[in-house]
């Protein structure tokens, strides 16, 4: 079976950003409630930073990190803690889908409206290669 599972940057960066944040804000009303003011030393900045350096790699493995892993049968999705899992039997067709920005996925359609988007820009995947993968995966069936 084939993995992908790259390292989000944007995502990193968001979740870092919003653990920082909660934890200097944190620091502040402690801070108020110990001393009777806020206590801005150089030591704790770099505490704060390393908690939230912690604190956000958790966060990011667990709410945004994409792994996509697949072979010939079918795949397994996993964003965070949801894991999508099919096999390629289960869809009809394949489509490319633009997303805004320079985000794509391939949208995978089961009979009817029901479908699936494989986040290929997220995956640091080829949008167009992976669809024509998958295209291939999808007929045999």
């Amino acid at each position: 079976m084939k993995t992908v599972s790259p390292l989000q940057l944007n995502n990193l960066g968001k979740s870092f950003s919003l653990i920082f944040v909660l934890v200097t804000v944190a620091w502040c009303l402690a801070s108020i409630l110990a001393f009777g003011y806020i206590v801005i030393i150089w030591p704790i900045l770099a505490l704060n930073l390393l908690v939230s350096a912690a604190l956000s790699w958790y966060y990011y493995k667990h709410r945004y990190h994409t792994a996509f892993s697949y072979d010939e049968e079918g795949f397994e999705l996993r964003r965070g803690q949801v894991q999508t899992s099919a096999k390629w039997r289960d869809f009809s067709a394949v489509s490319l889908v633009h997303l805004g920005g320079r985000k794509f996925a391939i949208r995978l359609y089961r009979d009817g409206e029901d479908f699936l988007d494989l986040p290929a820009s997220a995956l640091g995947l080829d949008p167009s290669a992976l669809r024509f993968e998958i295209m291939g995966f999808v007929s045999r069936k």
